[in-house]
């Protein structure tokens, strides 16, 4: 026979229980029969479920199932009849037998038959056409694609699904407008807004978020590696460590540690995050005024506090910025407060002994006392159950009866604030291995540990382990290796939490280095801080800092700087870590009423080397003022010691004139409001009292 027609597959949507077959076929197990339901899902029906007629004839059979005939009865459901043949060749002819056409008509047959069932398959197959340049599913689904990860992959049902879930709102939001990165990903623009949204933005062959990755790279500051993705912009940290030393902390310039590098980073990031992830705290003790409305801030700790024994600054309770009110009886100190909750006023604890005070809001009494030893009133509260009062509000110092000489008020700012916590730990001339003793790591870590979340340590250490001066150098490898040491000490000691580190490069000092050059010390710092995980070096060296700039240091020791220098020092931190520098907090509206005024107090800067404490009295703005000096010997090649008076001399501000022993003392007299004695280490340690004259006029 022969194979006239060129179907092997035949497919029912009505009918039965007989289908006709249109195709020959050789056996009845040639034949499948697959019955696809309505929901989509298919059955292969067995030899029990239909019957075979026609086998070998030349126009076909039949094939009867009422089961079929049964689910054709539901409309969407199909029955296909197919020839699925097995492809083997079953024919056998004999040497010298009987040789019958017939028999090779049926083997030649049955390879047709095989060609056509894989004709049929093939056609079934998603192909591309001749001349097309597309592949044609003519009309069909395709099914158990996977999901699409690379850009040009086919989109499935459920991918477009899952990003068009993300749609919310008005259709014109900008997050529910398509957007495409420049690696072919679909995004919603608001993607644009997210801490990786500037890498899908095109710029050149490459897109902006990795542009501004090299940048950053190239100047060694390390952005990645942290997972706490937000640390830049306001969120990523609830907690902060300052450690560092005299030049960090401000020694030696006017306004001290509020003055300093430390303390203005301190405002910086706790005004930068008002609204950040801390824990609600007070921003700590917040100096309001003294009689000059200059701000003070304590230096050992502000939301958190450190013990006094590993903190060798003094807290700004003490001389507040060198000036004094000497007030009587009826006079007072007001002003205006900004969501208070808490108010401490301090005083010369000597010179206002026994004398009684007041402190009133809006004219009700708040609380009153005696001026004791502590030289602080001690911390009032404004408000019931914590609260903050009225903005508008007034609080009031008074005094009751007998001297006050009064130094400074401090406020705690609580009301609907959130801030950080920051501990503040600086101690002169200390280096990297100083700040990972087991007894330092031990008194302050457990302070820290106590509150959840991520850590901020900023580090400004490193001029003690530079320069001879306190006898710390190290080379540039060992600088490396100690700085190291430190840093993982705290990285194990601190533990509830990510921590993340800041370190700077230091201000260059302008003095002669004894193991290395200050550019060699900046290049190990730099490559250190691209291996160091989680990171980010400061590069205070590319600023005027990396100079040797008169205009930044102080001339008696050409290390510390003054108060432009720690002006910028902070500036370059803050930038670095994407905060406004906010040097100040908002100040209330302050009022003063004395009888005698603003008296007049030198505060006194011990020996740069020696940190011993200088006596003071106060002087009320007339006569000739002395005040004798107890100072430790100094070391090194040269010292000095500083008066600071509380505003730079003009026509109607002080002006000094310094002996000892009756003979003129060499000084300088600066606008930055200091006159600094200096000499010889034994001209200066062989100081025992300094005599002298103020001329002043309110």
């Amino acid at each position: 026979m022969t194979v006239e027609t060129i179907d092997s597959e035949v497919v029912y949507v009505t009918g039965g229980p007989v289908f006709p077959i249109p195709f020959r076929f050789l056996s009845s197990t040639d034949i499948q029969a697959v019955l696809t339901k309505v929901d989509g899902s298919t059955e292969t029906l067995t030899a029990s479920q239909f019957t075979i007629t026609g086998t070998g004839d030349q126009s076909g059979g039949a094939l009867t199932s009422t089961y079929a005939a049964s689910a054709l009865s539901s409309p969407g459901a199909s029955l296909t009849i197919a020839r699925a043949m097995s492809p083997v060749q079953p024919t056998d002819l004999r040497n010298q037998g009987k040789y019958l056409a017939e028999t090779q008509e049926t083997a030649l047959d049955r390879l047709t038959m095989l060609i056509q069932q894989g004709f049929s398959t093939f056609t079934r197959a998603l192909v591309r056409l001749f001349g097309k340049d597309y592949y044609d599913a003519k009309g069909y689904r395709i099914a158990n694609v996977a999901d699409p990860t690379e850009a040009q992959d086919a989109a499935t049902y459920k991918s477009v699904g899952d990003l068009i879930s993300q749609i919310q709102g008005p259709i014109n939001n900008s997050s529910n407008v398509l957007y495409q990165f420049p690696d072919g990903s679909p995004h919603v623009v608001q993607d644009l807004s997210a801490s990786t949204g500037a890498n899908g933005i095109g710029y050149e062959d490459s897109d902006v978020g990795t542009t501004l990755d090299n940048i950053r790279s190239g100047l060694g500051v390390p952005i990645r590696g942290s997972a706490t993705s937000q640390f830049f912009g306001g969120r990523g940290f609830s907690k902060v460590l300052e450690l560092g030393d005299s030049l960090s902390a401000g020694n030696g310039q006017p306004d001290g540690f509020y003055g300093g590098t430390m303390g203005r980073t301190s405002r910086s990031v706790m005004n930068h995050f008002d609204r950040g992830v801390g824990k609600q705290r007070g921003f700590g003790y917040a100096t309001l005024m003294n009689p000059y409305q200059e701000l003070v801030e304590s230096a050992n700790g502000w939301s958190g506090s450190i013990p006094a024994g590993f903190v060798s600054y003094p807290d700004g309770s003490g001389g507040a910025c060198g000036t004094l009110a000497h007030m009587q009886a009826g006079d007072w100190v007001e002003f205006t407060g900004r969501e208070v909750t808490t108010v401490n006023f301090g005083f010369d604890a000597t010179l206002s002994a026994g004398a009684t005070w007041r402190v009133s809001v809006d004219g009700e009494q708040a609380a009153t006392g005696t001026a004791g030893a502590s030289g602080r009133t001690g911390d009032i509260n404004l408000a019931a159950g914590g609260d903050y009062i009225r903005t508008d509000s007034v609080v009031r110092f008074t005094v009751l009866s007998g001297d006050i000489y009064y130094q400074h008020g401090q406020t705690i700012r609580l009301g609907n604030t959130w801030g950080p916590l920051i501990w503040c730990a600086p101690e002169g001339s200390q280096g990297f291995s100083d700040f990972a003793t087991a007894a330092r790591v031990a008194a302050i870590a457990p302070h820290i540990n106590a509150y959840p979340g991520p850590t901020l340590v900023f580090n400004a250490l490193a001029t003690n382990n530079m320069i001879a001066t306190v006898g710390k150098q190290l080379t540039p490898a060992a600088f490396i290796a100690a700085l190291d040491a430190e840093l993982s000490t705290w990285d194990a000691a601190l533990t509830n939490g990510e921590n993340f580190f800041v370190q700077t490069v230091p201000p260059r000092p302008n003095l002669v280095l004894p193991l290395a050059t200050y550019e060699e010390y900046v290049s190990v710092l730099v490559a250190y801080a691209a291996t160091r995980p989680r990171m980010l070096l400061v590069r205070t060296d590319l600023t005027v800092l990396g100079t040797t700039d008169a205009a930044i240091y102080y001339s008696p020791d050409n290390l510390h700087m003054n108060t432009a220098g720690h002006a910028i020092w902070a500036h370059t931190i803050c930038a670095a870590l994407g905060i406004p520098v906010d040097a100040y907090f908002p100040v209330g509206a302050l009022a003063i009423g004395s009888t005698y005024g603003r008296g007049q107090k030198p505060a006194v800067v011990a020996s740069l080397w020696s940190g011993a404490a200088i006596a003071e009295r106060l002087f009320d703005g007339s006569g000739r003022f002395t005040a004798a000096l107890t100072k430790a010997a100094g070391s090194g090649p040269a010292a000095f010691c500083q008066v600071r008076a509380n505003a730079a001399p003009s026509a109607n501000r002080p002006v000094f004139g310094l002996d000892q022993a009756g003979a003129l003392v060499p000084c300088v007299i600066g606008t930055d409001r200091n006159v600094v004695i200096q000499g010889s280490t034994a001209f200066v340690n062989a100081i025992t009292s300094l005599n002298i004259d103020w001329r002043y006029t309110l």
